[in-house]
């Protein structure tokens, strides 16, 4: 049985930034944290965020900033403001075999900014339930979506986002 680390009541519960390549940041329970439960900022690359349990952020489950080659999965988002984003140009990423339920907004977002569009991400298996957006895409390119189930979600949004591949389970 693995060891876990209770994260809680903080502003963000954990962050990576400016470079923390190669990061682990798996089996951890994170809840009631002012902003982002899990979040890897400003090219921290090749990192893995695997097996946790985040509820109660006032904004993503997890987000991804600027970063590339992350593996995200078999995590649990409960309850918070937002599921899985990337931003910021976030690419070539694989997030999978997640659960996120009971969102107050999105439970999965890929948008661009002025430092890049998010490009070539695979979301594939993931169970998405419970909120008013399931997935929201603006400005993507090359995105995979592949074998996810959606229950009781109020609809997608998809804005200028080429090469987008969707194939439901």
């Amino acid at each position: 049985m693995p060891a876990y680390t209770t994260v809680t009541r903080g502003n963000h519960g954990i962050i990576a930034s400016k470079r923390c390549n190669d990061v682990s940041i798996q089996n951890n329970v994170v809840y009631d944290n002012a902003l982002h439960g899990i979040m890897l900022h400003r090219s921290s690359d090749d990192g893995i965020i695997r097996n946790n349990t985040v509820s109660g952020s006032g904004s993503a489950c997890i987000a991804i900033f600027e970063s590339f080659g992350i593996e995200i999965s078999d995590n649990v988002c409960t309850d918070n403001e937002e599921g899985i984003r990337l931003s910021l140009g976030s690419s070539y990423n694989k997030i999978f075999d997640n659960q996120v339920i009971d969102t107050a907004g999105h439970e999965i977002i890929a948008s661009a900014a002025t430092d890049g569009m998010c490009t070539g991400n695979l979301f594939q298996n993931n169970y998405l339930d419970g909120a008013s957006i399931g997935v929201r895409f603006a400005e993507t390119r090359d995105t995979m979506v592949i074998g996810n189930t959606m229950v009781a979600l109020g609809g997608s949004l998809i804005d200028d986002s080429d090469g987008l591949v969707w194939s439901v389970s």
